[in-house]
């Protein structure tokens, strides 16, 4: 009886969490499609450009505003990505797009998974219908 009571109790707690789950994994799906954007953007121009820029600062705001999930080590990565991008171009020559280039690239290692997870569909909730 008991084993069946906290069964019963882990999946409510599982449907409790579940919605904050799937919010997870679309901050991070939306992070990593801006991030690969940027990326794309960077190996085109070699810099990024005043648009981009733009919507790397943007990126940043808009996780710095959505992040509830408490993911350190991507609120570490969006900061730095800031800092490169926000930092003035040296006036003599061109910014060295490396850096920034591989920020972007750890960032879209890191919510590559959950970006994934949300483009695949649940096996299981296939399985209820």
């Amino acid at each position: 009886m008991r084993q069946l009571k906290l069964q019963a109790a882990r999946e409510r707690l599982q449907e409790a969490l579940s919605p904050l789950e799937e919010g997870a994994q679309q901050l991070h799906a939306a992070v990593f499609e801006a991030a690969t954007a940027l990326r794309t953007s960077l190996q085109k121009n070699q810099a990024l450009r005043g648009s981009s820029a733009r919507k790397a600062r943007d990126l940043c705001r808009w996780y710095s505003l959505m992040n509830w999930t408490g993911d350190q080590q991507l609120e570490l990565l969006i900061r730095e990505l800031e800092q490169l991008a926000t930092a003035p171009a040296p006036r003599a020559r061109k910014r060295d797009p490396k850096p920034i280039d591989q920020v972007l690239g750890d960032i879209i290692a890191l919510t590559y998974a959950g970006a994934r997870a949300l483009a695949e569909p649940n096996r299981m909730a296939a399985l209820e219908l």
